[in-house]
């Protein structure tokens, strides 16, 4: 069972774009050579699907051996993304979500609207969200009370391409991605063509 990020991404409400404001990683279970791959995979699918979801709702999103779990904000389009293996469980993952959410509104506010681009606002309390849920035993009797309270919908979708849909055509997303570096295109193109999709390194 593993954390692999937590991210915050908003959408600005001036030019509609989405940025990523806060992210932490743990990204030991990951090879040397394909960090930075996967790096840039998670800001492509936080880009490319925040606009598309509904404020106040929760999405999982499987993806082979792997899950991506999203709590979008009740007032403002401010997605919390958190991405994580097959065997971590929903309810402790939504239970990290909503704290890392909390977090960033209270240490940053409304601030997030006053930036036009990606940044990398410092909210350490996140980092210790992700070490602190890393062990899903020492948080579990923590949540436990969540797990009866805590009735909001969560929108389940079978792999990353049928949550990106609505923005269009997955291989034109990935051409046009900014995101995506040679690299992590040309390893959706291989991975393509042995019947795998993009996002399988994430």
């Amino acid at each position: 069972m593993k954390i692999l990020a937590i991210i915050i991404g908003v959408q600005n409400p001036a030019d509609k774009n989405v940025y990523v404001q806060t992210r932490y990683y743990d990204l030991s279970s990951v090879g040397y050579f394909y960090k930075n791959t996967v790096k840039e995979t998670f800001k492509f699918v936080i880009r490319e699907s925040l606009p598309t979801l509904d404020k106040g709702t929760r999405h999982s999103v499987q993806h082979e051996d792997y899950y991506c779990h999203i709590l979008v904000s009740l007032n403002d389009q401010v997605g919390a993304y958190l991405f994580c293996d097959q065997d971590y469980p929903r309810r402790l993952a939504y239970a990290a979500l909503q704290e890392a959410l909390d977090i960033f509104k209270k240490n940053v506010g409304d601030n997030w609207k006053k930036f036009p681009k990606d940044e990398n606002i410092p909210v350490p309390a996140i980092d210790e969200v992700i070490k602190n849920y890393q062990d899903p035993s020492k948080v579990d009797k923590l949540s436990q009370a969540q797990k009866n309270v805590d009735e909001t919908k969560i929108i389940l979708h079978d792999n990353i391409k049928k949550l990106l849909e609505r923005q269009g055509d997955l291989d034109t997303l990935v051409a046009k991605s900014n995101d995506l570096s040679k690299g992590a295109k040309a390893f959706y193109k291989n991975t393509k063509k042995v019947n795998k999709s993009c996002c399988n390194i994430f």
